[in-house]
Order: structure tokens, then C-alpha cells, then sequence
């Protein structure tokens, strides 16, 4: 920040005329340099509009319509008879846009004297949106409503032959030279204009179908230049708590509309129950700079790209909530209206210099993100054809379905049997009855994707009961076709399965790198399958009461955590014998992961320092973010001790930001917490049993919703739950029933090399920028993993 005004907030965009910055506010007008000094203000009755002026006389207009020089001196005055909304200025005529009682208004007025030459009512209402295409001596004026006006001889043209409203909704204007564009969330249509002989004349130049269906009908604001036309765009996005906008930046041909490339996110995520308040962008040098912010307002940002087919982004900020005008540039300064103040952004010296360095580092190194790395996944290699099991037809490899088409054995003994080995089985088409080709509604979910598509993902489900049973094992078959490499995941966890991919046994969570081929899958369903979950789960109490009345005893729970990660989505899960000890480093598949004290405030450990932080490197606390900028599909683990005087129950409260697994000494307390509440340290409570003597506490907890945290409170009594009843929450009670459907599927998850290659892309699309990094923040923690990125590029 060079200089910040706080007596010119507002909400009309400030106009730069040379050196001089205009800022028209209620009641007046006022100029200033560009270093922020005022040289003059002038009364202008009423709320004012944005200023125009033609390099040497200023217009604006209130309640009347007021000319000035630049030097602050009032030329002349006219009432105009409506509230204006938008001045144009067209040579020697200004365009007054406004509104009356019964009508919208375009009043025309002589520029140098200020006397009215023409006046229409118009129909409709006022959208701001109307355009004034000049070409020397030809000036229209197109109005919101289709209308098109011949301001020069005040003659009324024919509409357009062009479509000026589609299915989404009505079209945003913008113009950049000979070309006016017509902009939706899910269309464009560009219009090429020229003037010849004293006329105005158009063709439809292309029309781009873009698939995005956005997000409502929001409007999608454009700017363009002689190459690129930039359009922006509200569209859906998946979080796990619900679908929420983004913003989305988009870039085509200016001459052909052929779509070059997508920015997306272009904003953090903002969390609007409604499409984002997205504002026309601005070209200045080689950026596009987009403001934008959630439709009631309370949170903004500007996002800064660059103008080009790459689109990278540069920087992300948050401004002033209620910002509501695009900033103006001029002398390599950047000013911003917000309602409080008139902020100029400039870097004038070394701090700032640094300052920009710094931030621009940050942000790049986020946009490259770290090296992948990830479990080295089992490969396992496809079949060119298979025989031998019966005639059963290869169904797809589809990512989360089931195939259709499955033969079934037994029950049987399982003695004699040396599996995969099934010589001898006899196997049979399973009772189509008992398979669940098409899923019912409830194993339905959708998936919004950043495009605002919707793209339905299915879970079919087997029933195994017509050849397994409580006293039998039945043996499950099919063959799958993987039409390509990919890596996966078993989905399917269910006491007494086992499962053989390929001939190889599979582990719950293991990666596996699947080549293209034909697979034979085989499943063992046990009698282990068919029993209900026997363990009660203790009942609970409400601990923050039981402490403050006495009834139980603190124990020194934790002040600081010793914290594993962040880990990546596909990395397996830590086994028990890694959850009873007290860890210094945690072995995560290929990586040897340090553990990193976190404190706690409160009662709460903020983790949102992972979330800019590479998997193996040292989180920075002091700079962690306040807000997430997604939901990442990763996890930490934390680990800490207490020590219990006796033989009793430790007592837990606890929330998260968004999902958490308790364990003690390794044992799971309760089921996978899906939920949790930020802050509120009595979300969720736990019991466990515990003995005399130190015990570790490990907790799962994945990022949520803008957040990634855990507040927990723990406390301990020799006094079971039956014994404190004044504090007692009855549990759940325990699940009798089996839901005998399987669903015998894979989870795909993104493929090493790909991620790789897709890094490596990136890396050296910015390697001039991450040179420039290691040079002008030399020493610091961010030139030390731009110079490890270039090495790796080498």
C-alpha cells in the first residue's frame, strides 16, 4: 500500500486522465495526482456516476449533468431529468443513461455546451449494460434492451439480427476494437462491426458453445484484447460438506473463438450460497486482474493471471469486503475503490520490492505445487485372454462400479481348497435376483466437477447370500477388462472377504498399478461376513460438565502434538503398531515422514500450516494460512501421551475441521467420524478403557471446509459410564444389522507418472520465474525449494 484515502470510499470506479486521478463521490468531485495529494474538488449535486472525460474536460453527472476542466473550474451544468446511471462520451456528445418514474432514459447532450440534442424513453428496465460503438463519424448507441440508436442523426435502427438472449439467461456485452462479444456461462457469440458510408455494419463472426453450464445465470464478464478474449465464469465445485462456486477465468481466439485454456480455481475458495459477484476484468501489461467476491458481499478477492494462453497464475489476495469496482492503473500504480477507502498499490521501494518478491514466491510455489511422490503402487499384469472358470463375459473396469457379471460356488467347506486355485469348483451364473446392476437411488452420488458438469457415479451391489452363509463359504468370480494403465485402489472392505486380483491377494488399501488387459477376480466370502458387530460401544458422557462439577479428574492433557504429515490421498493408512508408540518418524509407503510439534491454543491445534506444506517438510506456523484454499484430499496424523493414575476410563470431547479417527493405543475408539464441528470441543465424544500407566492418543484428521483442526478435551475417572449417570449420553445402539450387498469395485487414483509429467510441465512452463525467485530472495526458505524444483528439472 503506497497511500490509502479513507474520506474517498465509494463505490464508483475512479478515472485515471494523465497524471490526475478523478473520484467522484455523493455530492462531489474530486482530483488528486497519482502520489494521492488533492489539487481540487467540486460540488456535483447528488450521487455521482463514474466520471468521463476526453483529455481535457471532465464530465460527471448527479442530479444535474456538470462539465469541468481539469483544473477543477466548472464549465457548465444541466438538469436532466432522470437518476443517472452511466455517462458515455462519443466526440462532441455525452450519452446519459438513466432512469425516471415510468421510464429508462438516453439523453443526448451537446459536450462543449452542455444544451440537450436528443432524448428517447425507452422500454424496459435498466441494465447497465448498453454499449456505445463509435467509428469516426458513426456512433450507435445499443442499448440493454436490443434497441439500436443512431446518436450522431438521432434516428432510431433497426435491432440487431443477432440472438440477444440465450437459454442461460440475457448476454453480457464488452467490445475490444472492430469486435463485440455476447457473453454467458455456457455460450459466446462474437459480432465484427465497421462503418461505411456514414453507417454501422455487423456480422456474426463465431459462436463458441463452451461446456460449462456455470452456475445459475450468472453473468459472465469478458475483457479482451487484440489476441485473447478473457471470460469469467461461476461455476460448481465438490467439497466434501456440499457444492460450492469458484471462479473460473477462461481464454479463447479473439478472432475465432477457438478456447485456448482455463484458470481454475481463479479464487480461493469463497463458500457463496449463490453464483459469485464476478466484475469485468481488467487487462493492464501483461496481466488479467479479476475481482470478485460472494453475492452478499462479505468476503472479496483479486486474482491476477497472465494475459495469455498459459494463464498462470500470479497472485491471489483478499480485499476489502463490499470492493465492488475494478481497479484502474497508471504510472505502475494499481488504485482500488473500496466502501471505505481509495487504496493505491505501488512499489516504490526496497521493502516493498521484497515484500512483492515474496508474495509473488509464494504464490508460485503453490501453483507448482511439490514434486508428487507416492506409494509405489504393486503392478499387476492383465491377461490376454482368460479360460478355465466358466463362460462368463469380461465386464469393464469402471472406477467404483461393480460389473454385472458374476458366476457364484457353494456353500461349501472350505478344506480341500487352496485358493486362487478353484480346480474342481463348480461354478455357476449368479441369480440375477441377487445382483444389483442398476443401483438404487440411496447408492447414488453425483460428483460436481470444477466445469459445473455433473457427472453420476454408480455403485452396484452383489448379494452373496444365494452361495455363502453363516456355516459355508461361497467363492465369487468374474473377469474384469481394464482398457488402460491406471492405479487403484481395492473399495471393498467387509470382514471374511478375500479377494485375488490377477492371482495376487489383495490388501485393503494397497495401490495397485493395473496394465492393460484382462483380469480374473475372485472373492471368498466367509462365515465371518454373515455376523453382526457384537462389541457394544461404551456409552459416553458430557465432559466439560462432569470436570467443572468435580465428578472427574483432570489428567495433563496434551498442550502440544506431535504431528505426521500432511499425506497424500493415496497414501495407505497407518497400521496399529504404528499408532502405540510415540513416533519420531513414521514410515508412509516410500516416505519416511518426520513428526512435528504443533501447540495447542486452547484447546485447539491448528493444522492449516500443512496445507502449503510438501510431504517430509518443515510446516511454517507462524505463516500458516488463515483460510484453506480447498479441501485437499489429504491427512495428518497426531500423536501425544497421558498418564492414568489407576485402572479406569479416559473420557473424550472432541471436534475437527472436517474428519477425525480416535485411537488409543492403537485401537480405533468408535467409527469414522464423518462430520465434525470447527471449534466446538463437545462435537463428538468417545470412551475408552484404559489401565494404569502412559497410554498414546492418535488422531486422524483430514482439512474441511476453509479449515484443518482438532479441539479435544480429555479427562479421566476410575467410575465406568453406568456409574457417573448424571453425565451419561446413551450411544448409539451397536449394529445388528449386515447389509449383505458387496460392493466388489476399485477406486481409481491419479497416476504416478501422469502427476509427474503433469509437475514436470508446470515446473518448466515457470522455470524463468522460479530463477527469478532463487535470485532475488536469495537465502530464504522459498529460493531453497525454487532452486531444489529447477535442480529436478535438470
Amino acid at each position: 500500500v503506497a497511500w490509502r484515502n479513507t474520506d474517498l470510499g465509494g463505490k464508483a470506479r475512479p478515472l485515471v486522465v494523465g497524471d490526475a486521478l478523478l473520484v467522484s463521490s455523493p455530492g462531489k468531485l474530486t482530483c488528486l495526482d497519482l502520489d494521492g495529494k488533492e489539487r481540487w474538488s467540486a460540488a456535483v449535486e447528488g450521487d455521482t456516476t463514474e466520471p468521463v472525460s476526453n483529455g481535457e474536460l471532465v464530465w460527471c453527472a448527479g442530479n444535474v449533468l456538470s462539465c469541468f476542466d481539469l483544473a477543477g473550474k466548472q464549465v457548465w451544468s444541466q438538469l436532466t431529468g432522470l437518476a443517472v446511471k452511466q455517462l458515455h462520451l462519443a466526440g462532441n456528445r455525452v450519452v446519459v443513461e438513466g432512469v425516471a418514474k415510468s421510464f429508462n432514459g438516453l439523453y443526448v447532450f451537446d459536450a462543449a455546451t452542455g444544451k440537450e440534442v436528443k432524448r428517447w424513453e425507452l422500454p424496459g428496465k435498466f441494465e447497465k449494460k448498453g454499449q456505445l460503438l463509435t467509428f469516426g463519424e458513426v456512433v450507435v448507441f445499443l442499448a440493454g434492451n436490443g434497441a439500436r440508436l443512431d446518436i450522431v442523426n438521432g434516428t432510431e435502427l433497426p435491432p440487431l439480427d443477432i440472438e440477444m438472449q440465450g437459454k442461460e439467461g440475457p448476454y453480457v456485452w464488452s467490445r475490444s476494437a472492430d469486435m463485440l462479444f455476447l457473453t454467458s456461462q455456457a455460450r459466446h457469440q462474437a459480432v465484427r462491426l465497421w462503418a461505411k458510408d456514414g453507417k454501422l455494419g455487423y456480422a456474426h463472426a463465431w459462436e463458441s458453445n463452451y461446456g460449462n453450464s456455470g452456475f445459475g445465470n450468472a453473468p459472465a464478464p469478458a475483457v479482451a484484447n487484440d489476441k485473447y478474449l478473457f471470460t469469467t465464469h461461476s461455476v460448481l465445485a465438490h467439497t466434501p460438506h456440499c457444492p460450492d462456486p469458484r471462479a473460473e477465468i477462461n481464454v479463447q481466439d479473439v478472432k475465432t473463438g477457438r478456447w485456448l485454456g482455463r484458470l481454475k480455481p481463479a479464487m480461493d475458495d469463497l463458500y457463496s450460497y449463490g453464483a459469485l459477484n464476478l466484475k469485468t476484468p481488467v487487462i493492464a501489461g501483461e496481466y488479467v486482474f479479476l475481482l470478485g467476491g460472494r453475492a452478499d458481499n462479505k468476503r472479496n478477492q483479486i486474482t491476477i493471471a497472465t494475459a495469455d494462453e498459459q494463464l498462470q497464475m500470479i497472485a491471489n489476495n483478499d480485499v476489502e469486503p463490499g470492493t465492488s469496482s475494478s481497479p484502474v492503473f497508471a504510472g505502475g500504480r494499481m488504485f482500488l475503490r473500496s466502501p471505505t477507502a481509495l487504496t493505491c498499490i505501488a512499489v516504490t521501494t526496497p521493502a516493498g520490492r521484497q515484500y512483492q518478491n515474496m508474495a509473488l514466491a509464494k504464490t508460485l510455489l503453490k501453483v507448482v505445487g511439490p514434486q508428487p511422490q507416492s506409494a509405489k503402487p504393486r503392478v499387476v499384469t492383465g491377461l490376454e485372454k482368460v479360460s478355465g472358470l466358466g463362460d462368463v463375459p469380461a465386464g469393464k473396469l469402471i472406477p467404483e462400479r461393480t460389473t454385472e457379471f458374476w458366476l457364484g460356488a457353494g456353500p461349501m467347506d472350505a478344506a480341500g481348497l487352496n485358493l486362487p486355485d478353484t480346480t474342481g469348483v463348480k461354478f455357476a451364473p449368479v441369480d440375477r435376483d441377487h445382483a444389483y446392476n442398476e443401483p438404487p437411488m440411496y447408492l447414488r452420488t453425483a460428483e460436481l466437477q470444477g466445469t459445473g458438469d455433473l457427472t453420476p457415479h454408480f455403485k452396484s451391489a452383489l448379494d452373496p447370500a444365494g452361495n455363502a452363509s453363516p456355516h459355508g463359504i461361497g467363492l465369487f468370480y468374474t473377469v474384469l477388462d481394464n482398457t488402460r494403465d491406471r492405479v487403484v485402489v481395492p473399495a471393498l472392505r467387509a470382514n471374511g472377504v478375500t479377494q485375488w486380483l490377477g492371482g495376487q491377494e489383495l490388501k485393503p488399501d494397497e495401490p495397485l498399478c493395473l496394465k492393460a488387459g484382462l483380469y480374473p477376480y475372485l472373492l471368498k466370502v466367509g462365515p465371518e461376513y454373515f455376523k453382526a458387530e457384537a462389541k457394544e460401544e461404551l456409552q459416553t458422557i458430557k465432559v466439560i460438565e462432569a470436570l467443572a462439577a468435580g465428578a472427574v479428574q483432570e489428567i495433563g492433557w496434551p498442550k502440544t502434538w506431535q504431528v505426521i504429515g500432511p499425506l497424500p490421498a493415496d497414501a495407505p493408512r497407518l497400521a496399529a503398531e504404528q499408532l502405540r508408540t510415540m513416533p519420531k518418524t513414521v514410515a508412509v509407503g516410500e516416505l519416511e515422514l518426520p513428526a512435528y510439534e504443533f501447540p495447542v491454543e486452547g484447546n485447539a491445534v491448528n493444522l492449516n500450516a500443512l496445507s502449503e506444506t510438501a510431504p517430509g517438510q518443515k510446516p511454517d506456523l507462524a505463516n500458516a494460512p488463515k483460510k484453506l484454499a480447498t479441501s485437499s484430499p489429504m491427512s495428518a496424523y497426531l500423536f501425544a501421551t497421558v498418564d492414568c493414575p489407576a485402572a479406569g476410563y479416559l473420557y473424550i470431547s472432541a471436534g475437527a475441521d472436517w474428519h477425525m479417527q480416535w485411537f488409543v493405543d492403537g485401537v480405533a475408539l468408535s467409527p469414522t467420524m464423518k462430520e465434525g464441528v470447527t471449534g466446538k470441543v463437545d462435537a463428538h465424544r468417545f470412551t475408552a478403557p484404559v489401565t494404569k500407566g502412559r497410554h498414546v492418543i492418535a488422531v486422524m484428521v483430514k482439512p474441511g471446509q476453509g479449515g484443518w483442526g482438532l479441539t479435544s478435551l480429555g479427562v479421566f475417572s476410575e467410575k465406568s459410564p453406568d456409574q457417573l449417570a448424571d453425565y451419561r449420553i446413551a450411544s448409539s445402539p451397536a449394529k445388528r444389522f449386515v447389509d449383505l450387498r458387496l460392493n466388489p469395485s476399485f477406486r481409481e487414483i491419479p497416476h504416478p507418472p501422469t502427476m509427474a509429467k503433469l509437475w514436470r510441465e508446470r515446473a518448466t512452463r515457470n522455470a524463468a520465474r522460479l530463477q527469478t525467485i532463487a535470485r532475488d530472495l536469495a537465502g530464504a526458505d522459498e529460493a531453497r525449494q525454487a532452486e531444489e524444483m529447477l535442480s529436478r528439472l535438470k
